[in-house]
């Protein structure tokens, strides 16, 4: 199916059924972007169709023009819930105006990070715009529809040019792209930063074992058990590692907003993830810690009092 892009257009909306706007006031516009489709876009790309009907054979050239609205520019400008029905003039010359006849669901029109924005959509029998872009649905692998897709075009006008042939799933990678190599770059930096904060963690508690010998060696002299000793040893460093985590939860949420853009469908505040990193990090502290642990079990307590 067809769509055309026709950038940003000045419209007024949000006004009552059968009034016509004065486009020339200013709080009457709105800036939104118009796209030109033909019947059966919104199928081809899985939009769903929210409050009234996708364009059809009704709208042709001599029929009333129709618009057809996304569910942000519905909300945003008819909170009540009442835009079918509703007229839009877009400021052109000369002064086009039409009815909103349906509302279909938001979709991410640039990137991925970047949240739904208002849409108006026209029927390509009642508006035109230079250069278009076919959709096709498929059952199959879409790339081997592409030579039968040209042949089909070229018999309609064999002066057309096809180019930019692409698949949903290379349009997403590309969108994608610069995204996954920021999170494999953060990716790369936080393992880093995890082996250091292990390697922090058994360093010290390693250090804390061995000042601590002879206070081990009396207590399992006096009848502590191996896994006491395990136990408190290992709490020393869950304890630390309790002490760093509270220190970079709150630098984490101070800082989180410079890391907003490269998030998507997550907030840097977001409890699951601070809550996933902490159980990392507990997790690493524990296993660094138990090497020390073990050994610090391994005092022979008649040495440590021989040397007292």
């Amino acid at each position: 199916m067809l769509a055309g892009e026709a950038g940003d257009e000045a419209a007024a909306a949000n006004l009552p059924p059968g009034f016509e706007p004065a486009v020339h006031a200013q709080e009457t516009k709105i800036r939104v972007d118009n796209r030109v489709v033909s019947p059966g876009y919104f199928r081809a790309l899985g939009v769903p169709l929210i409050a009234g009907r996708y364009f059809d054979e009704r709208d042709r050239e001599n029929s009333a023009n129709a618009v057809i609205v996304n569910e942000a520019f519905a909300r945003e400008l008819f909170p009540t819930g009442d835009a079918i029905g509703r007229r839009v003039t877009v400021e052109l010359s000369p002064r086009w105006s039409g009815e909103i006849v349906g509302v279909v669901g938001s979709y991410r029109e640039l990137s991925l990070t970047e949240g739904p924005r208002r849409e108006m959509f026209t029927a390509y029998s009642q508006t035109t715009v230079p250069g278009a872009t076919l959709v096709i649905r498929t059952k199959g692998d879409p790339a081997a529809y592409a030579r039968a897709a040209r042949a089909a075009i070229a018999t309609v006008d064999p002066g057309v040019p096809v180019f930019n042939e692409k698949t949903m799933e290379q349009q997403v990678k590309e969108w994608s792209g610069p995204a996954r190599m920021r999170s494999v770059v953060l990716g790369a930096f936080a393992m880093i930063a995890l082996a250091l904060a292990s390697a922090g963690v058994y360093g010290i508690i390693g250090c804390a074992v061995a000042e601590r010998r002879q206070e081990i060696g009396i207590r399992m002299a006096l009848g502590a058990r191996p896994g006491e000793v395990r136990r408190m040893v290992m709490a020393e460093g869950l304890k630390l590692t309790a002490w760093g985590l509270a220190a970079g939860a709150l630098g984490s949420i101070a800082a989180g907003r410079m890391m907003e853009a490269f998030l998507f469908q997550v907030t840097a505040a977001d409890a699951a993830t601070h809550a996933a990193t902490v159980a990392v990090f507990l997790a690493a502290a524990a296993a660094a810690s138990y090497g020390p642990a073990r050994r610090a079990t391994r005092v022979d307590p008649l040495t440590v009092l021989r040397d007292l």
